[in-house]
């Protein structure tokens, strides 16, 4: 005897890939990845500036100190003095991100006293030449002093804000967007919808 009740189907799953999720973890990924990539640049950049810098003075030292056949021609010294230029130099623009926004790491010449003579004794640079300008002397002078507080308006750069006001929208907008339910969204879109086309 044959049943007459009607035979459902069972609906196999499908995978289905959530776009935005996938495109916020992709951007968030490589932006980390590169900003990593950048770090690691700067360490090494750092690395190559204090051998320079050892170098520098250890060639001027025996410059200075021997007066025999091993003593370094002022040549050597040239060469010393553009090799660590030029690794000051690397340095300064890797920990630039764009204009305003730098990476302050360990080791930065900007805010150690000691790298800061050395510029300026073996290079002749001025605070300009490193990229100090009065902001940062007076935030340095501040660090300083325990009991100074940053006065009012004083803080980030306007383009820090800037990108830190782009940040936290982006991160509300994807969590919101994230939030949403797939299968009750398209609902409640459409209840909007209907709502604003009754005004």
């Amino acid at each position: 005897v044959a049943s007459s009740a009607p035979v459902t189907q069972i609906q196999e799953f499908e995978p289905i890939v959530n776009v935005p999720a996938l495109s916020s973890f992709l951007i968030i990924s490589v932006v980390f990845g590169l900003l990593q990539l950048r770090i690691n640049s700067v360490s090494q950049a750092t690395k190559r500036r204090s051998e320079a810098l050892e170098s520098l003075r250890k060639i001027e030292s025996l410059q200075l100190s021997t007066t025999d056949v091993n003593r370094p021609t002022e040549a050597d010294v040239t060469r010393a003095k553009a090799a660590y230029e030029n690794a000051l130099t690397d340095e300064l623009n890797l920990r630039t991100i764009i204009p305003g926004v730098r990476i302050v790491a360990p080791n930065d010449p900007k805010r150690d006293d000691e790298e800061r003579a050395a510029a300026k004794r073996f290079l002749g640079w001025t605070d300009k030449d490193l990229g100090i300008d009065e902001y940062d002397n007076e935030q340095s002078d501040q660090d300083k002093s325990s009991d100074s507080q940053l006065k009012d308006g004083e803080g980030l750069s306007s383009s820090a804000n800037f990108l830190l006001a782009l940040l936290g929208s982006t991160l509300i907008a994807l969590l919101w967007t994230l939030s949403l339910d797939p299968m009750t969204a398209n609902q409640a879109l459409d209840a909007a919808d209907q709502a604003l086309s009754s005004y």
